[in-house]
Parts: C-alpha cells; structure tokens; sequence
C-alpha cells in the first residue's frame, strides 16, 4: 500500500480525550504521566515530524500521524509493553493513551497492528542508520535539559561508553549471552 506524508495539525481539537469527563477523573489524568508526556514529549514530535516525511510515497491515502506513531513506540518502550497487540488495545481503551498523545477525534483513536508494524517496516527500510529516531532522541534529550535546567558542562566519564559499547555488542554476542543464560538456568 502506498501512503502519501501528511503534517498532523497542531492545532488541538476543541474536545480532547479528557473532555466530558468528571472533575476528580480529569484532575487525577492530569496527574498521571500522560499530562507529562503531552506537554513535553509530543510537542517535540510533532516539530520533528516533517524530517519523516522522506519515508512516505508522492501519491496514495494519507498517513497516520507520524507523531503519534512516534509517541505510541516510545509509550511502548517507556511502559514495557510487550507485543503490538497489547499496544494498540492500549492506545484503543485507555484514557491516559489518547491524552497523552492528544487525540480528540473517535476515529483517531484506533490504530491497527499493521499500521504500527508497518511504520516500523518503513522506518527501517528508509533509515537503517537510525539518524532520524538520533535526532527525535537528541530533541528530546535537550528539551527535558532545558526544563529541568540540568548543567552538562561535566559528565561522568563512564557514561560516555554506553553508545560505543552498544555498537560494538552484535547479534552473535548476544545470542552467546542468551544462550549461556539458558544453560545456567537448566
């Protein structure tokens, strides 16, 4: 299927998914994490979202929202949600899901395993190197520095080895490790 990029709006819908809601229900979704992630993590994705649009084909249906699809893959790390499936059922039902990543339309609110696996497809075909999640990351990463008003001016030297060890770490090494696991555990 071939999908054209489409911007998601960044104008928010005048019923969001919080709306309709009773006072103590909203107050306590406000409180949760997905407040957090809509008012500081999903405006740095939405001003990252054009950089994808490489991705996409010139003609077909319109995409899903990038954005979005970038924050139910970090929600999905940030939570330790196991399967796709769990994923989209979770995005689907909970609340704190759609207002964390500010949807307001009913039709906005379901969102296919193919569609996420099929993202995923895409942005590893047309990005192997990984430059355009590095620059989501680095985005984010200067966005929580300047809210939290962190210095970087000094750095523990052994954080610096976490990137080039993770580079050097490749698909044999792991599976030794896996397996020396296993033997351990039998």
């Amino acid at each position: 299927r071939r999908v054209v990029f489409k911007a998601t709006s960044k104008q928010r819908g005048l019923f969001g998914a919080s709306s309709g809601l009773d006072d103590r229900v909203r107050v306590r979704l406000e409180k949760s994490w997905a407040e957090g992630f809509q008012k500081e993590v999903l405006p740095v994705l939405l001003e990252k979202e054009e950089e994808f649009a490489a991705l996409y084909s010139s003609t077909g249906r319109p995409n899903w929202s990038v954005a979005r699809m970038l924050g139910l893959l970090i929600l999905r790390e940030l939570l330790s949600i196991r399967s796709v499936r769990e994923l989209s059922e979770g995005f689907a039902f909970d609340l704190r899901f759609q207002h964390a990543l500010d949807v307001s339309e009913a039709e906005e609110r379901v969102i296919s395993e193919r569609s996420i696996a099929s993202f995923r497809a895409r942005l590893a075909a047309g990005d192997p190197e990984g430059r355009l999640l590095e620059s989501v990351f680095a985005a984010l990463s200067q966005s929580c520095i300047r809210r939290l008003r962190l210095s970087t001016k000094e750095q523990r030297t052994d954080s610096t080895f976490i990137r080039s060890n993770m580079e050097r770490r490749n698909r044999a090494a792991l599976l030794q490790e896996v397996l020396r696991t296993f033997l351990a555990e039998l």
